[in-house]
């Protein structure tokens, strides 16, 4: 019924007694009689309040919410997502009229019910609930008859107190049954079987009343404190009088699915009402991955019920059972859930989406956890394993991608685990490349009494690496030619003619871009982005001849310049950012190499740290260090022809690890070598409309 029935049928009993004078004046006259309303009026003794007549409604005049697939989260934290969204509920007709029992059952009636197991409700367990025959479920035992609708929400209800479960809340002559199922007969969208309480109404609409009930819908009230609600076939209003939801206490926190509009409310439609529905928006990426803000920012959680929820937890917090305290294993926070006695079965899980670039060669998942657990405490010995897990779901819920089981209690080993020990976890998500999926870390409590539980995570990253590609610039007109991963090439003006080209990560964003080194002043100019415009920063370093070679020298993320004096087989190498005056002296020196040998750079160890290398054209031979420091090549091998251009990068196996790549400028063509060992190309390249005098530069360009 909309918010208009309430006056409506308050002043029912006047509008009888005028009906009434009206007919018996008619009579008198001859007149025929007034056509009878298209709902039948009744009085009705008083319950509550002056009750009557309930004068007819012929047409709901109050549009209200409007009705939506997925909606929330109120300020507790439910959400909904119903039967026309992807992982939302299967309408599941469960007839228990013949089963269950009869706990309520005419107009305005309400009736206590005992579950069959524990209810928690913004917070608070129940274990007695008060449905009405009017389409809601109170907390309290004074709500009936409440026949008024409450729309929208949150609102203080026209009669009684308690927070409000509302299947579909409008005025009703129905029966109501009850019956608690060990294996619930309405699927849970999140996939476990559990117990639930089904609460079921066979309903015909007030002022319409035949002693036929017209249709059937149901609330079933899951074990870990899920709802969904059911709506059967052959309810008129669809909608345009009800309201569905749920309501606090207070009346000042609610979830409204649909209240007083026409067509919300289909046939055969369902709901599922829960505190992270597995269409749970997100934002593509990692954030807050290691609980920083002392709190779930950025990320979707569900703590299951009861139990302890999630918190999040600063360095040393205790806990019970002698499990370990908190130890953040990055910065001074982590996330916690901890603690379930008797509590199952339960999904608790954390999810965030994350997009997959194309082109990527490393997409992996990785954060830290340590998990504990005594079955002996509080409850039967279990019969299931405790599971820790990485679930990889579609955006919006559905089918599970890809599980990876992380940790398992395995109950016929041990019962009790106090400490499983730190431990880090790495996922690829390399199959997902271009497009996005959400990663659920996932703890499973399978049956219904479990001992305490507890599962730390901390320091959660998607580790994305592209492979280093390659480029070309014409030093003739300071034109440069870059690839991206699927070798399609962007070209820019950058620099004069003449000037040498190198690139680099000059401000640690991760993307390598344009510099330039001018040997006529020692000049260095390096740009920020891969784009024609002039240079960013510029600095003096070097003398005239010295050759510019790139690198991070200290592995602090960004690269900064370096030079090679031939004339002395020297390296200087500078840990300062070019700031627009002279570099002054070198922070690092050292003596490599013989005359007329090439310097090139990269991390031929893998430790985060660029170490320098030469290249002599004339042979082929390749000869490196692994130390910022003088002395003896650490290794070499021959690669390439004579007069072939070297470079080096992370390409083919992305493993941080710097690798050879040669230029052919015979054939245009670049050859790769996909580790650092002695043999023939993995791979080639060419590059199409290059010039044979273009100089090669690589690094991860940003470009795809």
């Amino acid at each position: 019924m909309n918010t208009s029935d309430s006056a409506s049928r308050s002043n029912a009993y006047w509008l009888a007694s005028l009906f009434v004078a009206v007919s018996m004046i008619a009579a008198v006259l001859a007149v025929p009689a007034p056509a009878s309303p298209q709902e039948s009026t009744k009085v009705e003794e008083p319950q509550s309040h002056a009750e009557a007549v309930e004068t007819p409604t012929l047409v709901e005049p109050f549009a209200g919410a409007t009705p939506r697939a997925s909606g929330g989260p109120d300020v507790f934290g439910y959400e909904f997502v119903d039967s026309a969204e992807a992982g939302g509920p299967v309408f599941t007709a469960a007839d228990i009229s013949t089963t269950g029992a009869l706990v309520a059952t005419g107009d305005d009636v309400t009736g206590p019910v005992v579950l069959g197991a524990p209810f928690r409700f913004y917070g608070t367990v129940y274990t007695t609930l008060h449905p009405t025959t009017n389409g809601m479920i109170s907390t309290a035992s004074d709500s009936a008859p409440d026949f008024s609708n409450d729309c929208t929400l949150p609102a203080t209800p026209s009669t009684g107190t308690g927070a409000r479960i509302y299947p579909l809340h409008d005025d009703y002559f129905s029966d109501v049954y009850y019956q608690y199922f060990a294996t619930s007969p309405v699927a849970n969208p999140n996939g476990l079987s559990m117990g639930a309480s089904v609460f079921q109404w066979d309903a015909e609409h007030w002022g319409t009343e035949d002693g036929i009930r017209d249709f059937t819908f149901w609330a079933v009230l899951f074990d870990n404190d899920d709802m969904v609600y059911q709506v059967g076939a052959g309810n008129t209003e669809t909608g345009s009088g009800s309201t569905t939801g749920i309501q606090n206490t207070s009346a000042t926190d609610a979830l409204t699915v649909a209240c007083n509009t026409s067509d919300s409310v289909p046939d055969n439609y369902a709901v599922w009402v829960t505190t992270n529905p597995t269409n749970c928006t997100l934002t593509d990426g990692i954030s807050n991955g290691s609980f920083e803000t002392g709190d779930f920012s950025g990320w979707c959680i569900d703590s299951g019920a009861p139990g302890a929820p999630h918190s999040v937890v600063a360095t040393g917090s205790p806990n019970s059972f002698g499990f370990p305290t908190a130890a953040p294993t990055d910065g001074g926070f982590l996330a916690r859930h901890g603690n379930y006695i008797n509590s199952g079965p339960s999904l608790v899980t954390l999810r965030q989406q994350v997009s997959i670039p194309t082109g990527v060669a490393v997409a992996d998942l990785t954060f830290d956890y340590r998990g504990a657990w005594d079955f002996t405490v509080g409850a039967p010995p279990p019969t299931m394993d405790v599971k820790f897990d990485v679930v990889v779901e579609p955006p919006g819920g559905g089918t599970p991608l890809a599980t990876t089981n992380l940790l398992t209690s395995d109950f016929a080993v041990s019962q009790t685990v106090l400490d499983a020990g730190q431990a880090s976890a790495s996922v690829d998500l390399l199959a997902y490349a271009g497009s996005s999926v959400v990663v659920n870390l996932q703890l499973t409590i399978p049956e219904p009494a479990v001992g305490p539980v507890q599962m730390d995570v901390d320091n959660a990253k998607l580790d994305i690496k592209f492979p280093d590609t390659v480029g070309l610039v014409d030093i003739s007109q300071g034109k440069w030619y870059l690839t991206n991963s699927s070798g399609v090439v962007t070209s820019f003006f950058y620099g004069n003619p003449g000037d040498l080209p190198i690139s680099g990560d000059w401000d640690g964003n991760g993307t390598s871009t344009p510099g330039l080194y001018r040997q006529s002043d020692g000049f260095f100019y390096a740009r920020n982005s891969n784009s024609v415009g002039v240079a960013d920063d510029e600095c003096f370093a070097g003398d005239p001849s010295d050759i510019p070679i790139v690198g991070d020298w200290d592995g602090d993320g960004d690269d900064n310049l370096g030079i090679y004096r031939p004339s002395e087989q020297m390296f200087y190498l500078f840990t300062i950012t070019c700031t627009g005056s002279p570099m002054g002296a070198a922070q690092i020196s050292l003596g490599f190499g013989n005359p007329g040998d090439k310097p090139v750079a990269g991390d031929w160890d893998g430790d985060g740290i660029d170490e320098i290398g030469l290249h002599r054209e004339s042979t082929g031979l390749f000869y490196w260090r692994n130390s910022l420091d003088t002395g003896v090549a650490d290794g070499s091998i021959i690669y390439g022809d004579p007069n072939d251009r070297f470079v080096a990068g992370d390409w083919g196996v992305v493993d941080v690890v710097g690798t050879p790549a040669i230029f052919r400028p015979s054939d245009l063509t670049f050859y790769f070598r996909h580790t650092l060992t002695q043999g023939n190309a993995d791979s080639s390249f060419l590059f199409p409309g290059s010039g044979t005098g273009w100089l090669p530069v690589a690094g991860k360009f940003g470009l795809g």
